[in-house]
Formats: C-alpha cells, sequence, structure tokens
C-alpha cells in the first residue's frame, strides 16, 4: 500500500517532469488535431451503423437503437461532472509535482465513479423494465430485442464511468493523442466487427454485446497508457479523502448542471418523439438530429482543450490573454462551423437522401436544428474557458432552466397540441440559440470586461465573409442538379470545398502554420502568398 511519502517527489524525466509531457505550444495543435481524427472515425461508424441497421434489421429497429442511445446519456450523467475537475486538478498537481493531491484527487474521483457504476447497473435494469411503456407504439416483437439492446448499451455506459477517473488523468496531462488513439482503435474495430455482424444476420443484441466488450478492452489499455506516462500514480484506497470529494464534486456540480441540461433537452426531446409519435418516426427525425449533433460534437473537440489554456491565463491574472483567446478561438469556431450549417441547409436533402435513402429526408427538420445550432456551436470554447476560469456556474444554470423550459414546451406541443417532428425541433432550437449562442458569450464578455460589439465584430464578421464563396457553389449545384441527390452534393461539396480551401489558406490560416504546411509539403512558392488582407 502506497503513502504520500513514497510519491513525493518527481520520479522520472529532465527537472522532475516525466516523459511524454508535451509544452503547451506543441500540445495544442496536436490535441485538437488528434481529437477531429478520431471524431472522424467516429463520424464514420455513425453513418455506417445506423445505415446497415436500416437495411439489414429495418427502420423501426433502427429507431429501438436510436432510442437505446438516448438512455445510454442518462447513465453517463452518473460521472456527476467530475471528469472535468479531474482534469484540473491533474493539470495542476502535476505542474507543481504534487505527487500526494494528484494521487489524491485520481483515487477519490475512482472512488465515485464506482459507487455511480452500481447505481448505473441498477438504472439500467430500470430502464429495460419501463421498455413496453415507453416503446408502447412498437411492434410487440420488438420488445425483447429492445430490452437486451438497452440493457447491454446501459451496461456499457456503466462501465466506463470508472475509466472516467483514468481518462482524466491522460486530458490533465494534455496527452489527447494517446487518449484519443485509444479511442481510434475501439471505434475501427467496432464498425468492422458490427458490420460483419449485421451483414452476417446477426441483430442488435449482439453489435450491443460487441460495444459493451469493446469498451471493457479499451478500458484496460488506458490503464495501461496512465502508468507509462504518469509513473508517480497509485491506486490504493488510503488515498481516498472526503474533503477532495466534496471540492470535485463542487466544481464538477457546475459542469454537471450542463450535462444535465444538454441531455434533458436532446434525450428526453428524443423519448418524447419516441412516446408520442413511435420508433418509425423517431428513425427519421434522429437522423436529422445525429447531423447536428455530430457538429456538435466535433465542435466539442475543438473547444474542450482550451479549459487547461484558460486556467492557466486565470491563474495570472492575464484578463488581456483571456480576452484574446476568447475572440481568437470564437472566430475559428465560426470558422470551422459556418461551412457545415451552410451544408446542413442547402444541402440538407441530398445529403440525407444519399446517406439514408429518400425515406429519411427531412429537410426542414434538419434546418430548423442547424438555425438553432448556428450562434452555439461556434461559440463553444467559451464555455470552455469558463470552465478554465472555474466561472462556468451561471451560464450552465441559465442552460438548465432553458432546457426545463424546451422540454416542456416539446412535451405540451406532441401531446396537447398533437405537434410533429417540427415541433419537436423548435423545442431544441429555442433554447440552444438562447443559452449557448447568446447567454454564454456575453457572461464570458462581461467577466472579462470586453464590449460586446468587439467581440461580436472579432469572431463572426471575417468567418460570415470568408464562408460565402462556399454557399454560393453549393446553391449553384443545387440549382443546376434539382432532380439528382448524388451530383448536386458531389459537384456543390467539391466545388465548394476547392474554393473554401483556397479561401481560407489566403485568409483564415496563420501565416506560420501555412508556412509550416508548405515547408512539409516542399512548396516553397506557397511560404510566399501575402498576408496583408487576411482577416484579424
Amino acid at each position: 500500500m502506497s503513502n504520500p511519502a513514497q510519491t513525493k517527489g518527481p520520479t522520472s524525466g529532465g527537472a522532475g517532469i516525466p516523459p511524454d509531457r508535451p509544452t503547451h505550444r506543441s500540445s495544442v495543435l496536436r490535441n485538437v488535431g488528434t481529437n477531429w481524427i478520431v471524431y472522424f472515425v467516429v463520424l464514420v461508424t455513425g453513418l455506417v451503423i445506423p445505415r446497415l441497421i436500416d437495411i439489414k434489421e429495418g427502420q423501426e429497429l433502427l429507431g429501438v437503437w436510436d432510442f437505446g442511445w438516448s438512455l445510454v446519456a442518462y447513465v453517463a450523467l452518473l460521472s456527476l461532472g467530475v471528469v472535468s475537475a479531474v482534469n484540473r486538478y491533474v493539470a495542476r498537481y502535476t505542474a507543481v509535482q504534487d505527487w500526494e493531491g494528484l494521487n489524491t484527487a485520481v483515487n477519490s474521483a475512482l472512488a465515485l465513479f464506482l459507487g455511480s457504476f452500481g447505481i448505473g447497473v441498477l438504472l439500467s435494469l430500470v430502464f429495460v423494465a419501463l421498455v413496453p411503456v415507453l416503446l408502447h407504439q412498437a411492434d410487440p416483437a420488438n420488445i425483447s430485442v429492445a430490452r437486451w439492446t438497452i440493457l447491454l448499451l446501459t451496461l456499457a455506459a456503466s462501465m466506463k464511468l470508472p475509466i472516467g477517473a483514468i481518462e482524466g488523468v491522460l486530458t490533465g496531462h494534455e496527452r489527447y493523442d494517446l487518449l484519443n488513439m485509444v479511442r481510434a482503435g475501439r471505434e475501427i474495430t467496432s464498425v468492422v466487427a458490427m458490420s460483419w455482424l449485421l451483414i452476417n444476420g446477426f441483430g442488435l443484441e449482439a453489435i450491443a454485446a460487441l460495444h459493451l466488450v469493446a469498451e471493457i478492452a479499451a478500458g484496460g489499455v488506458k490503464v495501461a497508457v496512465v502508468r507509462r506516462i504518469c509513473p508517480e500514480l497509485r491506486f490504493a484506497p488510503s488515498w481516498v479523502r472526503r474533503a477532495m470529494l466534496v471540492e470535485m464534486l463542487g466544481f464538477g456540480g457546475k459542469t454537471l448542471l450542463q450535462g444535465f441540461a444538454r441531455t434533458g433537452l436532446y434525450q428526453l426531446n428524443t423519448i418524447l418523439v419516441a412516446y408520442f409519435l413511435g420508433p418509425i418516426v423517431l428513425a427519421v427525425y434522429s437522423r436529422q438530429r445525429a447531423l447536428v449533433l455530430h457538429a456538435v460534437r466535433f465542435l466539442k473537440k475543438y473547444s474542450l482543450v482550451f479549459v487547461p489554456t484558460s486556467g492557466r491565463l486565470d491563474a495570472k491574472g492575464d484578463t488581456a490573454g483571456l480576452q484574446d483567446l476568447l475572440m481568437t478561438t470564437s472566430r475559428y469556431g465560426f470558422h470551422i462551423a459556418l461551412p457545415i450549417i451552410a451544408l446542413f441547409l442547402v444541402m440538407g436533402g441530398p445529403l440525407l437522401e444519399v446517406w439514408m435513402g429518400p425515406v429519411y429526408k427531412a429537410p426542414w427538420i434538419l434546418a430548423v436544428l442547424a438555425l438553432g445550432h448556428t450562434l452555439a456551436l461556434p461559440q463553444e470554447s467559451a464555455y470552455s474557458i469558463l470552465v478554465g476560469m472555474g466561472r462556468h456556474g451561471y451560464p450552465s444554470l441559465i442552460e438548465l432552466v432553458a432546457a426545463v423550459c424546451g422540454v416542456g414546451l416539446c412535451a405540451v406541443a406532441l401531446g396537447a397540441l398533437g405537434g410533429g417532428m417540427l415541433s419537436a425541433a423548435l423545442a431544441v432550437a429555442i433554447p440552444v440559440t438562447v443559452a449557448g449562442g447568446l447567454v454564454a458569450p456575453w457572461y464570458a464578455c462581461r467577466l472579462l470586461r470586453l464590449s460586446v460589439w468587439r467581440y461580436a465584430r472579432a469572431a463572426m464578421v471575417a468567418p460570415v465573409l470568408a464562408v460565402l464563396p462556399f454557399v454560393v457553389a453549393l446553391l449553384i449545384a443545387r440549382w443546376a442538379w434539382p432532380d439528382s441527390a448524388f451530383r448536386a452534393l458531389m459537384y456543390g461539396v467539391g466545388a465548394g470545398g476547392v474554393v473554401l480551401a483556397a479561401v481560407y489558406w489566403v485568409w483564415v490560416v496563420p501565416p506560420s502554420l501555412r508556412a509550416k504546411v508548405a515547408r512539409i509539403a516542399g512548396l516553397r512558392r506557397l511560404q510566399t502568398v501575402p498576408t496583408s488582407g487576411r482577416m484579424e
């Protein structure tokens, strides 16, 4: 059994810093890059598996699969927001080489997550018992399939809870690259194996069981990786401290508010659609929602890496640095998000038809959901900066209030008023715009004594101008091939992508990164592209 004296001092690396610990300058681009690379792998899974389920199992069982993942989100809430606290404390204790504090934080969080695991198992059984009630419009023959599928998916989510402490160590060391390597391996293996199972006649229960096995295996790999990059870490009950648990729960509670808000808004919305409209309609609605949520997660991968950065600037009292971070990260957030939103708005119908077939086309639903995220998506980094400052309580509370209003609106619209998918989409779009698109950035500007007008001008003007050629290309393609979804999508995205890449290369990519890319590619002339017109 370990004790503080045994791990008080540094054990490896120059100047007491363990090996493989990156500098901040090198880690930000690497973390953002690897987050996106692994998310593209996740995106492939999210596109391929639903299509195969629809082909092999039918539309209703695809709705059951979507419904099961909505329940998974509630099990994930049992992490109580403490993963973000582990991330923060590991980063701080590592910086000052306080290995006693690090071990106390990680083991206290692990003890909490083990308790959450037990609750998650019980919650899984409750969900299974409620399946006939929640899916009362489903074919009775599919109820047994739904029960086993939901049980296995929610058990996998419960198994993942204790691994949250391990992931917090990796992200606290800013080793998103290693974490993402594990995630990518799990996702690639899963999509290949799930595809094989579906093609060979196995059902939802089989691919849900495979998902459970993959999560357990990935957890074991993460433990091995953490032991390599953090040799100072010890696992023992003697490191658990009640005071640390209370402190981490206090910090994590603010994050948990946002988690409850987003889970309640997105997942209760889905459950209400399933209850009032049935799993077949849910399968259609979920495809529009899935595209938007992929964009949400993509931007979340970008914004999360700025939590440690803002924490360091806040610790130094560098208000000017935080102001610049807020404006810069939001500007690049708009550069990333606006082309995605434009694609959904202009090419929503062709995109759904090519991906899932014409029966899943609901372009107006996708447009409403996309417009509802137009302001919130690019400004995800504002919330991450507030998390790093430890000032995210107020916007989280506002998100929770907005989510409660949205869920209430959805229940009334679908139940009492007999509304359809459009009502459900509006019940998501309005709260997201208010809480994530308006309140969070306004509150960040207020805390940092930054003019909202100055912030909006710095963050929004250049991205809007830069995306216009891409929008024009998409519109021309829709006009030129109105009866061919594939051609409109292929030529619109192809031509628009080339134009967008050229505009972004000249006006958006920082000169230093542009020169670095050019050197790697051996294209010396590209290093001398004029920068006087670059949008700042």
